[in-house]
C-alpha cells in the first residue's frame, strides 16, 4: 500500500510538471496575414526546476516537438514542463536567412498558457523573358542571381526555373537585398549547314553569358534591388550570339599507364566578375583516344582537369592539372598531364616571449578560384609542424586560424608568399613556414547601447575578409580584441546579416599591439 502511494505521488508530481502549454500564430511580416502550413519547431533551452527536490519525481528529458499551422496560422503545444523554450518557424515559400529560420524564446510557467506571435519574411521573386536576336523565345536558359556586393557569395534562394518554350523564366524565394542577374543559354545558335549526310558542323557561334539588361560584362550590369515579398517582373534579356572557338587537347595521367576515366575537365574565365556567373557544357571526351574538345568565346581562362579515386579504391591518389589559356580568333591546342596531389608540409613559429600552444593553430587552404574541392586543412602538432594532405593544383589563400595571435608572414621554401597566396599548379612547393605575431591590437569605443558594431577588414577585393564585432553594453561601451595590424571598417549593423556588414562605415587603422579608441555615438 505504501509502495502504491509512492508511485501515485510520483505520477502526480510528473503530471503537475507537464501542465503548461503554449499557443501562437505565424504571420507574414509584410501583409500581417496568417501563414498556413508553416512548420513550427519547439525545443527547451532551460527548465524552470532543473534539479528535482527531495521526494519529487525525476524530471524527464524534453523531446523536441513540431507542429503545422492551420488555416488561421495558429499552432499550439500542450503538456509542457515549465521553462524557457525556443520557437523556430519554416515554410517552403519563405526563404531562410543565413543564420537559419526565424526564432524566438518564450517563457512558459507552471499551469499557465503562454502565447507567441511569429513573423516570417516573404521572399522576393524576379521574372522575365529570354529572346534571341530575332525576338524569338529561347527555352532552357538558366537564370542566376548573385549579391551585388560580393558575387562570390552564394544566395539562399528557394529556386530558379529555366526559361520555358515561351522564353519565360523565374527566380523565387530571394531574401531582400541588392542583386546582379545573369542568364546562361546553352541553346544551339542557328547556323547554316551544307545539304549533306553526316553530323552537323561544330558550333562557331554561341550565346555568351549576359548580365541584365544588355551587358556581356559584369561591370555593365544593372543592380536590381528587392524588398520582402516584391515580385519584380519585366527583367528581360535579348541575346546576341558571339563567336566561339574550339579548345581541345589530349589528357594523360602522370606515372605508370593508367586507365583514363572519371576525369572532369572545366573551363573558367579569369575575370573575377564574370567567373561566378560562367558555365559551360563541359567538353566532349573520347576516352579511348584520351582527347577532349569544348568551345569558348575569346578571353583568358583557367583550364582545369581533376580525377578523384574511384569508390572501390580509396587508396588511389587524386590527380589534377591546371593551365592558363587565352582564346583569340583561332583554335587552342593544349595537352594536360594530370599530376598526383601533393602533401604540403610546414611549421609554425611564434614570435616574442608570449607562450602560445602550437596545437591551437589550424592551417587551411582556401580556393581563390573555382575548383573541384577545397585545398584541405591541418591541425598543428605540439612542435608546430603540420601537413596538409592531398593538395591539388590550384591557387590557394593560406589561412591560419587562431585566437592567440596573427600571421605576420608565410614563406614557401625561400620565397615569401605575396598576400599569402600559394600556387600549386606546377606541383611540389614548400615547405611552408608560418610566422605568428602575438602583439594583437584592439578597438575600444562608445556608441548607442544595445546596437551591434560590425568590424570588417577594409581591404578591397578580399575574398576571405575578417568579420567580427561586439554588442554595445548598457554603459555605451564596446571592445573588440585580438586584431591583426591593418585597416578595418566599423559600422552599426544587424548582427544576423553578416553579408551586409560594413558596406559603408568608419575606417580605423590598428598598429601592432595598439588599442584604438573610436566614438560611434553619432554614426548611423
Amino acid at each position: 500500500m505504501r509502495l502504491l502511494a509512492i508511485f501515485a505521488a510520483a505520477a502526480l508530481a510528473c503530471a503537475q510538471d507537464e501542465n503548461a502549454s503554449l499557443k501562437g500564430v505565424v504571420q507574414d511580416s509584410i501583409s500581417h496575414g496568417p501563414v498556413k502550413k508553416a512548420e513550427v519547431m519547439l525545443n527547451i533551452t532551460a527548465m524552470a526546476n532543473p534539479r528535482p527536490q527531495p521526494g519529487m519525481a525525476q524530471q524527464r528529458s524534453f523531446e523536441p516537438k513540431s507542429t503545422t499551422t492551420d488555416g488561421s496560422g495558429a499552432f499550439s503545444f500542450t503538456g509542457l514542463v515549465p521553462g524557457t523554450y525556443e520557437l523556430r518557424v519554416m515554410h517552403p515559400r519563405y526563404p531562410p536567412s543565413r543564420n537559419g529560420p526565424p526564432q524566438r524564446k518564450v517563457e512558459v510557467k507552471s499551469g499557465e498558457e503562454a502565447s507567441a506571435t511569429m513573423e516570417i519574411i516573404p521572399g522576393a521573386s524576379i521574372s522575365g523573358r529570354v529572346l534571341d536576336e530575332d525576338g524569338d523565345p529561347i527555352p532552357g536558359c538558366l537564370p542566376q542571381a548573385r549579391t551585388a556586393k560580393n558575387e562570390l557569395n552564394g544566395v539562399q534562394m528557394l529556386g530558379a526555373d529555366a526559361s520555358n518554350d515561351e522564353g519565360e523564366y523565374r527566380v523565387y524565394g530571394l531574401p531582400a537585398g541588392k542583386y546582379v542577374i545573369a542568364i546562361q543559354c546553352h541553346h544551339d545558335v542557328f547556323q547554316p549547314r551544307p545539304l549533306s549526310v553526316g553530323p552537323p558542323p561544330p558550333p562557331s557561334w554561341a550565346y555568351p553569358t549576359q548580365f541584365y539588361p544588355l551587358s556581356a560584362d559584369r561591370k555593365g550590369a544593372e543592380v536590381v534591388e528587392l524588398t520582402p515579398g516584391l515580385e519584380k517582373t519585366g527583367v528581360d534579356f535579348r541575346l546576341t550570339p558571339g563567336r566561339v572557338y574550339p579548345v581541345r587537347g589530349r589528357l594523360a595521367i602522370a606515372g605508370a599507364m593508367r586507365k583514363l576515366e572519371n576525369v572532369n575537365v572545366m573551363l573558367f574565365p579569369k575575370e573575377k566578375g564574370t567567373r561566378s556567373f560562367f558555365g559551360n557544357r563541359g567538353p566532349s571526351i573520347d576516352w579511348e583516344k584520351g582527347t577532349f574538345e569544348m568551345f569558348a568565346p575569346p578571353g583568358a581562362y583557367t583550364l582545369m582537369a581533376f580525377k578523384y579515386p574511384s569508390p572501390d579504391d580509396e587508396a588511389q591518389k587524386q590527380y589534377g592539372a591546371r593551365r592558363t589559356i587565352h582564346v583569340t580568333d583561332r583554335p587552342v591546342e593544349v595537352d594536360l598531364e594530370l599530376q598526383p596531389a601533393i602533401d604540403l608540409a610546414g611549421a609554425i613559429e611564434v614570435e616574442g616571449e608570449r607562450k602560445v600552444q602550437s596545437e591551437t593553430f589550424q592551417v587551411s587552404l582556401m580556393p581563390m578560384e573555382e575548383s573541384f574541392g577545397g585545398g584541405g586543412q591541418a591541425q598543428a602538432l605540439p612542435d608546430g609542424s603540420f601537413i596538409v594532405k592531398s593538395v591539388l593544383p590550384g591557387i590557394w589563400k593560406v589561412q591560419v586560424w587562431t585566437q592567440n595571435g596573427f600571421v605576420k608572414s608565410i614563406w614557401a621554401g625561400s620565397q615569401e608568399l605575396p598576400d599569402r597566396v600559394l600556387d600549386t599548379s606546377a606541383g611540389g612547393v614548400g615547405p611552408l613556414r608560418v610566422l605568428i605575431g602575438t602583439k594583437t591590437g584592439a578597438i575600444h569605443g562608445t556608441g548607442p547601447a544595445g546596437r551591434f558594431v560590425a568590424v570588417v577588414t577594409a581591404a578591397e577585393n578580399e575574398p576571405f575578409a575578417y568579420r567580427n564585432g561586439a554588442t554595445i553594453d548598457n554603459n555605451g561601451e564596446f571592445s573588440v580584441q585580438g586584431l591583426a595590424p591593418g585597416k578595418y571598417r566599423l559600422s552599426l549593423a544587424d548582427q544576423a546579416s553578416p553579408e551586409e556588414w560594413a558596406e559603408e562605415g568608419q575606417e580605423v587603422t590598428v598598429a601592432e599591439g595598439e588599442t584604438v579608441s573610436v566614438e560611434l555615438t553619432n554614426f548611423k
